[in-house]
């Protein structure tokens, strides 16, 4: 789940969005948009999560961005983002 989140905002203008449960497949809860997002956080990848626009707006630090550009992400396996 770590890995969705990182590859979406890496793909996102400006490393940087709002992430909705609609934005993957299958849905993640929001409630655990916010946990993963804290994880993230605590590993130096991301912001702090704030909650905008009926989700969680985070943004990629250079760390997370050298682990998606590296492919050494959370699990190794690839991620599966839905496109909207």
């Amino acid at each position: 789940m770590e890995d969705l989140i990182l590859h979406q905002l890496y793909s996102q203008p400006g490393r940087q969005g709002v992430l909705v449960p609609s934005m993957f497949s299958p849905p993640i809860m929001l409630s655990n948009i916010f946990r993963i997002a804290c994880a993230l956080k605590s590993k130096g990848y991301t912001t702090q999560p704030d909650r905008r626009s009926g989700g969680w707006h985070l943004k990629l630090l250079d760390p997370g961005i050298s682990a998606c550009q590296s492919g050494v992400t959370t699990s190794g396996s690839p991620p599966t983002l839905k496109r909207l």
